[in-house]
């Protein structure tokens, strides 16, 4: 019986068909995920531009830039666009 590698630990990629669609369904998740944080960050950059909305989108902002994941590369162009 073959004991399974967490994921990441495989030194080769692997050709079982269920490992190869898990690891494709983790990066379509991984990019869904990116792909909703800079439509967010679009959201906000539009709000920031709107007196009424300022404060709100202010405060979700700084707090957004309050977690380290906030500043990965793909999130850098989003992200300078609500900064400047």
């Amino acid at each position: 019986m073959e004991l399974l590698q967490p994921f990441g630990v495989y030194s080769e990629p692997s050709c079982d068909p269920y490992v190869i669609w898990i690891e494709n369904h983790l990066r379509v998740e991984k990019f869904n995920g990116f792909q909703q944080t800079n439509d967010r960050l679009q959201c906000i950059k539009q709000h920031l531009q709107n007196p009424a909305n300022f404060q709100t989108a202010a405060t979700e902002l700084l707090d957004w830039c309050g977690d380290p994941r906030a500043f990965q590369r793909p999130f850098e162009q989003s992200l300078m666009g609500c900064l400047t």
